[in-house]
């Protein structure tokens, strides 16, 4: 009976740390973030509710903003435009009430009357413009204020009535802007055209050399000569070059032309008029016969 004993507690003491050694189950690190905000989210609206009964609207509007600065929500957005409109702040609430009209499916019916109603207050002030632009990822401003910070080609934003100026850039083009006039209760259109900024003419084009003629060259402006072979020295090759000129140019000012070339016979054209063009001049190089 004793050594029983003693195999049953050699049997348990073996088995408890192995069965210690075994993980329990973890719970991920985003799902731990995702919990404390949304915990945050919902004390934030809380409070918000709390301040707007008590007839703090500052207090609650900012505790509103807090709350969709976490996460989006249609109906704590169309509150909060509520409030804006409240406030005298129409061209913040617009589109936030907008978003509450369309997609706050919870609102009860007495909620989305009051989204409504704030809504034509803010559109009796201001008008809704979309901005089109001709490229996408530009940074854009609004008088001043960056905009449409998603990049996108096209966005609608809500102004109020009067004077505004929207400007686009990116790198690469010059900027483009446009000044325009909001009307009360309306929509336009405003398009942004971004052109490439002119390039600079690369440095190679400016000292670029011309292939040499094989049967002579008449002397340009802007041509840059070329060097001599090697081997042979500089008096020699600028010699051999100025034999091979053609006289029949008008900067030479002579009625007759003559060309000079290894295996190629020297060819005289006396009788006036007879070489009075480049190519008259180059035709009768290419017909003489070899020596």
């Amino acid at each position: 009976m004793v050594r029983v004993c003693i195999g049953l507690a050699l049997l348990l003491g073996l088995a408890a740390p192995a069965s210690a050694d075994v993980p329990g189950p973890t719970v991920a690190p985003g799902a731990i973030v995702d919990a404390a905000d949304e915990a945050q989210f919902t004390a934030l609206v809380a409070k918000g509710e709390r301040e707007r009964a008590a007839g703090r609207l500052p207090e609650a509007a900012t505790a509103y903003a807090q709350a969709l600065g976490l996460r989006g929500d249609p109906l704590v957005a169309g509150r909060l435009g509520v409030l804006l409109v409240d406030l005298g702040r129409p061209e913040q609430a617009a589109e936030l009430l907008l978003d509450a009209i369309q997609r706050a499916t919870k609102a009860t019916s007495t909620e989305r009357q009051g989204f409504l109603r704030a809504y034509d207050k803010a559109l009796a002030q201001g008008c809704w413009v979309e901005v089109v632009i001709s490229h996408a990822h530009t940074r854009v401003t609004l008088d001043g204020k960056p905009k449409n910070r998603d990049g996108h080609s096209a966005f609608f934003v809500f102004v109020m009535a009067g004077e505004h100026e929207v400007r686009a850039s990116l790198d690469g083009y010059e900027d483009a802007s446009a000044k325009f006039t909001a009307i009360k209760g309306t929509d336009m259109r405003v398009p942004l055209t971004l052109r490439p900024l002119p390039s600079a003419e690369p440095l190679e084009t400016l000292f670029r050399k011309r292939a040499p003629d094989p049967l002579g060259s008449i002397d340009e402006s802007g041509v840059v000569d070329e060097p001599p072979p090697r081997g042979r020295s500089t008096a020699a090759w600028r010699g051999r070059r100025s034999a091979r000129r053609c006289a029949g140019s008008s900067a030479w000012g002579q009625p007759w032309c003559s060309a000079w070339h290894p295996g190629i016979q020297r060819l005289a054209l006396p009788s006036p008029g007879a070489c009075d063009s480049m190519s008259t001049c180059r035709s009768a190089r290419t017909r003489a016969r070899p020596g």
